[in-house]
This record gives C-alpha cells, sequence and structure tokens, in this order.
C-alpha cells in the first residue's frame, strides 16, 4: 500500500540524482578541459622525440605515481 510520504521521498529522491548526475557532468567536464590539452602536448612531445610505446606508458606511469597522493602519517601517542 502506497501512501504518501512514500511518494514525497520518491520525488525527492529522483531530485537528488538528477543534481548529482549534473555535477558529475561538470567535474567530468572540467577534468577533461585538463587531460585533453595536456595529453595533446604530451604525445605531440612525444612523437617528436621518437618515443616507443613503452617509454610513453613508463613516463606516465612515473609520472601519476609521483602525483599520487601519500596517506597520511598516524600520530605516535606517547603514554606516560
Amino acid at each position: 500500500m502506497g501512501s504518501a510520504s512514500e511518494g514525497t521521498a520518491t520525488a525527492a529522491t529522483a531530485t537528488v540524482v538528477a543534481e548529482s548526475r549534473k555535477r558529475l557532468i561538470g567535474d567530468g567536464l572540467a577534468i577533461s578541459a585538463y587531460a585533453l590539452p595536456d595529453g595533446l602536448v604530451f604525445g605531440l612531445t612525444a612523437l617528436q622525440a621518437h618515443y616507443s610505446l613503452a617509454d610513453v606508458l613508463a613516463n606516465s606511469t612515473i609520472a601519476l605515481a609521483g602525483g599520487a597522493p601519500r596517506p597520511l602519517p598516524q600520530p605516535q601517542h606517547l603514554s606516560a
């Protein structure tokens, strides 16, 4: 048996999902706006330097690993 509160909850959920999808698209476009020119410049530079596929993969892996956040150190509690 449906109630009015179930209809309201469904409408609220649909609104949240729509807003979430809108933000996802916006965030994806922002990332693409940076990644596309960066990849284009790297690709053209790699072509001019006659990089092999292995060189490109190694360079990308090292660059991405260097940019990855490191975990924060755990606090050391001194027992007195």
